[in-house]
Parts: structure tokens; C-alpha cells; sequence
């Protein structure tokens, strides 16, 4: 990735910062030893961690900036869309008629006779 340091140099912590930005828009995933550069990453919602412990590579869960983030879009996600509203009081209308329409008892078939063909004579 280019970064457009090469004028003027910054440390490697800062320009991955600035790559970054404030949302992650690129969706980078940052792979770093650096403590102070993950703690700074935290605060970016969707940005994926990995640091290794020892040999073994560890995946950091999801930081609380990722988890507000994705529990307001199952919010907004449970809301009804701009596009929806002004048609959410003719459905109320539609669904209470359906309602009113099922209190209605059904008629009751009458008892039907003899087949008269089937009868002996």
C-alpha cells in the first residue's frame, strides 16, 4: 500500500494509523507487536487485531468500538426503513379488517341426503 511518506517520514505506527483513518474504510487487518498501536486501534470499529504470543499467532476478539458499532446496525436494522412508514398505517388498517373478518363464525355446511341414485327401489 502506498502511503505518500516518502517526502516526509513518519514512524511505521503512525503511518499504519493514518492508512487506517478513523473508520477503516479499506478494511485493512493489522498484524502488530506494537502495544501502543493496538491499544490506538481499538477505538476503530472493524479492525481486526492479530499479535503473536510466543510462536502461536493470536486473533484479538472484537474490541467494544466494534461491538457498539455492530449492535447499533442490528438496531437500525430492526427499525422500519423512511420507505416503509408512511405504509405502515394502511397495513395496520389491512391486518385489523383481517382480524375483525376472522371473528366472523364460518357457516356451517348443511347435512347433505341420501345419494338418491344409491337408494334400491
Amino acid at each position: 500500500v502506498k502511503c505518500g511518506h516518502d517526502s516526509d517520514p513518519i514512524s511505521a505506527s503512525q503511518c499504519i494509523r493514518t492508512q487506517i483513518g478513523r473508520h477503516n474504510e479499506r478494511r485493512f487487518f493489522v498484524a502488530t507487536q506494537d502495544k501502543e498501536l493496538r491499544q490506538a486501534l481499538r477505538a476503530v470499529p472493524g479492525t481486526p487485531l492479530l499479535h503473536l504470543n510466543g510462536p502461536v499467532p493470536q486473533l484479538e476478539e472484537p474490541s467494544d468500538a466494534s461491538r457498539a458499532v455492530k449492535s447499533e446496525n442490528e438496531a437500525k436494522k430492526l427499525r422500519p426503513a423512511d420507505w416503509e412508514k408512511p405504509k405502515l398505517p394502511e397495513l395496520k388498517a389491512k391486518e385489523a379488517h383481517a382480524k375483525a373478518k376472522a371473528e366472523f363464525p364460518k357457516k356451517q355446511k348443511k347435512r347433505k341426503g341420501v345419494n338418491p341414485l344409491c337408494q334400491q327401489k
